[in-house]
C-alpha cells in the first residue's frame, strides 16, 4: 500500500492542540512558530494583554507535545534569534524565518 501524508495547519494554539491530540497516533512531526493567537487574540508585536502569552503560545504548544510523546520530531520557526536558544535547550529543531537558506543543525 502506498503511504499518505497530509500536511495541516492551524490558525490559534488551540486548534494545534486540538489537530495534535486528536491525530496525535499518527503525527510525524509538528513545526510551530513561536509566536501564535492565544484562540483569537489578534496578533502583533505590540504589548497587549495578550503580549507574553502570544509570544511564547508556541513554546507552550511544543513542551506539551514534548509531555505526551518524547520521540515526535518538534520544529520551532521564528524571525526572533532568542528563541533559538529556548530551542536548543529543550532539544527543538530551530529554523530562523529570516534566512530561508538555513539549515537544520
Amino acid at each position: 500500500g502506498m503511504d499518505v501524508i497530509i500536511v495541516t495547519t492551524a490558525k490559534t494554539d488551540e486548534e494545534a492542540r486540538e489537530l495534535y491530540f486528536k491525530y496525535k497516533d499518527n503525527v510525524q512531526g509538528v513545526i510551530s512558530d513561536c509566536r501564535f493567537p492565544i484562540n483569537d487574540a489578534p496578533l502583533t508585536k505590540h504589548s497587549s494583554e495578550f503580549g507574553e502569552a502570544e509570544a511564547t503560545a508556541g513554546r507552550r504548544l511544543l513542551m506539551e507535545i514534548r509531555e505526551d510523546n518524547e520521540y515526535v520530531p518538534l520544529i520551532m520557526q521564528s524571525s526572533e534569534d532568542i528563541n533559538a536558544e529556548w530551542a536548543h535547550e529543550h532539544g527543538v529543531k530551530f529554523v530562523s524565518k529570516n534566512s530561508i537558506y538555513e539549515q537544520l543543525d
